[in-house]
């Protein structure tokens, strides 16, 4: 609480928001005056830059796109448009690991994206203007899976379009990472999952006692 002497005399509340919280300031001035609030820009005139933001679903698909995006990149050292749409929540990783690993139901990894083709074009957008301005540096590397045939190279879309599957191919890693590394990381992308074989072994049936 805090008192004011002059010009009047009054009592009033004095509310904490901390960096990030600007939803509950919102809330607390709608439910103390229940006004249209026109932006957090109205309530926060002198707040960082992202505070300003209109809140527009082309800005939230950006900041998500954003947040995916660095968590692929801590995650596995370089991020792909396969590894930001599992982040986002728009590919499941069961699928991905069936596909990796060969299963022909998911033979083509491009038709369990779950989502449209307005808004994969938005994603799409949103990513290259986020590798750009953290200039991070583009290279290939293909993935794989292990058949009884051998190792052959997976494909992403149903036709074999050869630029969408450089496309899907196509990954970024920091600019400061050296070549040798970056070579490294290609292998690793590129070695195939190990086949697992799973071996059950029948019991004996037990022979009754007689009675």
């Amino acid at each position: 609480m805090a008192e004011q002497e002059e010009p009047v005399r009054r009592r009033v509340a004095l509310k904490i928001i901390k960096l990030g919280m600007e939803s509950v300031l919102k809330a607390e001035l709608k439910r103390i005056c229940p006004v249209r609030i026109a932006s957090k820009a109205a309530c926060l005139h002198a707040g960082p830059p992202w505070t300003n933001s209109t809140n527009s679903p082309a800005d939230k698909l950006r900041n998500r796109v954003i947040t995916a995006a660095d968590a692929a990149l801590k995650a596995g050292g370089s991020v792909g448009p396969l590894e930001l749409f599992e982040h986002m929540g728009l590919l499941h990783h069961s699928h991905v690991e069936g596909w990796r690993k060969g299963n022909q139901h998911y033979r083509v990894l491009e038709q369990w994206i779950q989502v449209g083709a307005e808004k994969l074009e938005k994603t799409l957008r949103c990513f290259a203007a986020w590798a750009q301005a953290r200039g991070l540096r583009s290279f290939e590397a293909c993935y794989t899976s292990r058949t009884p045939r051998g190792i052959e190279r997976l494909q992403v879309t149903d036709n074999r379009d050869l630029e969408r599957e450089k496309f899907y191919h196509t990954h970024y890693a920091p600019p400061d990472l050296s070549a040798r590394k970056t070579q490294h990381l290609a292998e690793k992308l590129t070695k195939p999952p190990d086949l697992v074989v799973l071996l059950w072994s029948r019991r004996p049936a037990r022979r009754r006692r007689p009675r």
